[in-house]
Formats: C-alpha cells, sequence, structure tokens
C-alpha cells in the first residue's frame, strides 16, 4: 500500500519528504537502496522535483492506487479502499498506476503524464520518509507495510533518476536482502 502521497487539509504548505530525508538521512539509508554518496549527489535535485510536483486540484483522488487496491468485474475494473481519498490532482493516481505497472514487472500503458519527473520524484520521497519509520498503530502484528513501502521505493527512485537524469540508483541491497 502507498496511500498518502497527497496531503490532506486545507491546502496549506506541503512539507518536503526530501527535505526531511536530508536532514536526518540514516533510517533512509539503512534500507540499502542507494549509496550515501548517490543521495548526496542527487537529493537538490530530488527536493527541486517534489517542489514543482502539483498536487492541489479538484478532482476525487484515490490516493492509494495498486493491484492489491484495483478489482475485475464484468462491466471492467473497479477501485478498491477509497480510506486515503482527498481532492487534488488526478495525476497523483497516474502516477501511482504506473508505478504500480513498474513494481508489478508490466509494461507501462502509453500514457503521457504531466509532470511526471516531480511527481516520481513526490511518490520516491514519500516512501523514502516513510518506509525506514515504525509501524503505525493500526498496522496489524506480522504487517509487511513497510517492507512494501521500501520494495516501491526501489522502483520510485529508480524511475525518478531516469527522469531526472539523475546517476542510476546504486543499489547495495534489496528490500528482501534486509530482513
Amino acid at each position: 500500500s502507498c496511500s498518502g502521497a497527497a496531503s490532506r487539509g486545507s491546502g496549506g504548505p506541503r512539507s518536503s519528504r526530501w527535505e526531511r530525508v536530508a536532514a536526518d538521512p540514516t533510517p533512509f539509508l539503512g534500507l540499502g537502496l542507494c549509496s550515501s554518496g548517490w543521495l548526496e549527489s542527487s537529493i537538490d535535485a530530488l527536493i527541486e522535483a517534489e517542489r514543482r510536483c502539483v498536487f492541489e486540484g479538484d478532482e476525487l483522488v484515490h490516493n492509494d492506487i495498486y493491484s492489491g487496491n484495483v478489482g475485475f468485474t464484468s462491466r471492467g475494473a473497479v477501485l478498491v479502499d477509497w480510506g486515503a481519498a482527498v481532492r487534488g490532482s488526478r495525476w497523483i493516481d497516474s502516477a501511482f498506476a504506473v508505478l504500480s505497472v513498474r513494481v508489478e514487472g508490466g509494461t507501462r500503458p502509453g500514457l503521457e503524464i504531466p509532470g511526471e519527473a516531480a511527481l516520481a520524484a513526490a511518490l520516491a520521497g514519500h516512501f523514502a520518509a516513510e518506509a525506514p519509520a515504525p509501524l503505525p498503530d493500526w498496522a496489524e502484528p506480522g504487517s509487511t507495510l513497510r517492507e512494501d513501502m521500501a520494495g516501491d521505493l526501489a522502483h520510485a527512485l529508480r524511475w525518478a533518476a531516469e527522469l531526472l537524469d539523475l546517476p542510476p540508483v546504486n543499489c547495495s541491497a534489496s528490500p528482501a536482502d534486509l530482513g
């Protein structure tokens, strides 16, 4: 699950997740998804791209699109689990869908997403800040939420790096290797 990239609330200033990571990179680096050198050389571009991301809008945004929240009926696909829904830019859901396709190893549809690099950086920042955090109180014992987020982060980092012309992400370990 990857909910929460778009902020809820009155549309006031949004906290930069990449700035939080820059202020204390140890938890993020502890995931083993990139080297400190890669982060140091890339952080300014990630922060700048995240700042360009447009979250505001008047559309209903599911805010947690991934394969586990898509059901199929005889009439077509149906999105379930609307607990993270907000008003915002519809492109947030498109970015989550593209990330999910990347995570699942699928072929990306020919969809042009305005501001895609900024959205990729923002999703990567969301996971970079959240994946190393303790499980929330509502999570079931044995939940793989944070491990799943680290897996999403690995794909989101590569996606953002590709679109921002950053050096390739040098993964030192896969999330599964981190136990």
